[in-house]
C-alpha cells in the first residue's frame, strides 16, 4: 500500500510542476526532446555536471551522515551510476570523458552559484542541505517523465537513453530521499519549513539554469 502524501510532498510536487513550465521550454531541453544539439553545448554540459557531481557527492555525504548515516553507501553508488547518463553524451560527441576534461575546465558562472547555494543551505542546518540537493533527482525524474510522454525518447533519437536513465525505478534512490525529508520535515517549525521550501525551488530554478548555460557557452 502506498503512503498518503503529506503537505510537503504536495508543495515540493508543486514547485517542481511550476518550474518545469519554464525548462521544458528551455532550448537545451527542446534539443534533447527534438534529439538535436549543438556539439558545444552537450561538452560545456558534460564538463559542468562532472564538476558539479564531485562536489555534489561529498556535500550529499556529509548531510546523510547527519542525519541517516545507514544510506551512505546508498548514496556512492546512486551518484556512481549517473556516469551511464554521462555515457550517453560522450557517445553522441564521440568521445570520452578524460578526453572531454582534459586540460583546464573551470566552473561556470551557473555551477558556481548553484553549489554555493547548496553549501549555505547545508551551513544553516543538514536538512536544508537536503532540500536544496533533492531539486536535482525530483527535476530530471519529473523532466524525464514528460518527455517519455511526449514521445521524445524515440530509437532515432540519439538522446533517448539519457531520458530512460531518469525515468521513476522500482527502487528508486530519489524516494527514500523524500521521505527522509518529509519525515525530517515532520519536526520543523512553519518557518523552517518554509525556508526549507525557499531553498529547493532556487534550486530547481538553478536546474534551468544549468541548462541555459551549456547553451550560451
Amino acid at each position: 500500500m502506498s503512503k498518503p502524501i503529506t503537505s510537503l510532498q504536495r508543495q515540493l510536487q508543486q514547485i517542481v510542476a511550476k518550474q518545469l513550465v519554464d525548462i521544458s521550454g528551455n532550448p537545451f531541453v527542446q534539443g534533447i526532446a527534438a534529439g538535436s544539439l549543438p556539439s558545444s553545448a552537450v561538452a560545456t554540459y558534460v564538463q559542468q555536471d562532472n564538476l558539479y557531481l564531485q562536489k555534489y557527492l561529498t556535500n550529499y555525504q556529509q548531510v546523510l551522515g547527519i542525519l541517516a548515516p545507514d544510506l551512505l553507501a546508498t548514496t556512492i553508488h546512486a551518484i556512481d551510476t549517473e556516469n551511464r547518463a554521462h555515457q550517453v553524451l560522450l557517445a553522441f560527441l564521440q568521445t570520452d570523458n578524460a578526453q572531454l576534461m582534459k586540460g583546464t575546465v573551470i566552473e561556470l558562472p551557473t555551477t558556481r552559484a548553484y553549489l554555493q547555494h547548496i553549501q549555505t543551505a547545508i551551513t544553516a542546518n543538514a536538512w536544508q542541505g537536503l532540500a536544496a540537493f533533492l531539486a536535482c533527482p525530483l527535476i530530471y525524474t519529473q523532466l524525464a517523465v514528460e518527455l517519455q510522454q511526449q514521445q521524445a525518447a524515440v530509437h532515432r533519437n540519439p538522446f533517448a537513453a539519457w531520458i530512460d536513465f531518469y525515468l521513476p525505478k522500482a527502487d528508486d534512490f530519489t524516494k527514500r530521499m523524500i521521505e527522509l525529508f518529509v519525515n525530517e520535515g515532520q519536526t520543523k517549525s512553519d518557518y523552517q519549513q518554509f525556508h526549507a521550501l525557499h531553498r529547493f525551488e532556487a534550486s530547481c530554478k538553478y536546474e534551468n539554469a544549468f541548462f541555459t548555460q551549456a547553451m550560451e557557452e
